[in-house]
């Protein structure tokens, strides 16, 4: 399993991506209340040398700048007991 992250300037501030193989795992601010651990998202990639990452930068910057209303990436977002809302399991 390839498991790494890039994070990227925004106007909401820094976010970090994280990818598993060819899925995104993880969409994260830098206060994100239920953030995984930073040892989970792996080494720190480029943009510009990992394509899945690049797309997903790519698509968030279009998104933020009011161009795009979804994304088209394959994703299955990472769920912790702890970041499971009560009653949920």
């Amino acid at each position: 399993m390839n498991t790494r992250h890039v994070v990227i300037e925004t106007h909401l501030g820094p976010i970090t991506i994280v990818a598993k193989d060819e899925t995104i795992t993880g969409l994260y601010f830098r206060h994100h209340v239920r953030r995984s651990a930073h040892e989970t998202f792996g080494p720190e990639a480029g943009d510009s040398t990992d394509a899945l990452l690049g797309e997903a930068v790519r698509q968030l910057r279009d998104y933020l700048a009011g161009g795009r209303r979804q994304f088209d990436l394959r994703s299955r977002p990472r769920a912790t007991r702890s970041s499971m809302p009560s009653g949920t399991s």
